[in-house]
């Protein structure tokens, strides 16, 4: 009987790319980060349309164009080769915590040590 060998996958956690143009592939998750980030910039563009002078306009392209460059951020930028969402999600975990922890020995307060398990609930109070 003829040996049968399989060929072990490599590279799996790395994503395939959806869509080359030349020499840039772009992921499906980088694709529809751009796809987000072109559509926020588009509708900012046209909820600034009150904005009619000429020195407007310049405060209205760069509104517009502000969402574009993060999302162009967030789909091709890696700090420490971690995506930015990860360091954002690592920020507001890190502004959520607590700024002052305080350590007390539970060996000199017997109201925080627990009941003991042979008494009973009810005839405690």
């Amino acid at each position: 009987m003829p040996r049968r060998f399989h060929q072990v996958p490599t590279h799996i956690s790395t994503p395939e790319p959806v869509l080359s143009v030349g020499v840039l592939s772009l992921t499906a998750k980088q694709f529809l980060l751009l796809l987000l980030g072109c559509a926020l910039s588009y509708h900012c563009w046209q909820l600034l349309a009150w904005l009619t002078s000429p020195t407007e306009q310049i405060l209205r392209v760069a509104l517009a164009v502000w969402p574009a460059l993060v999302a162009t951020a967030v789909a091709f930028v890696r700090l420490a080769d971690r995506p930015l969402e990860q360091w954002a999600l690592t920020l507001l975990r890190f502004l959520g915590w607590p700024r002052l922890l305080l350590w007390r020995s539970l060996r000199h307060d017997p109201d925080h040590l627990l009941p003991l398990l042979d008494e009973d609930p009810a005839t405690s109070r």
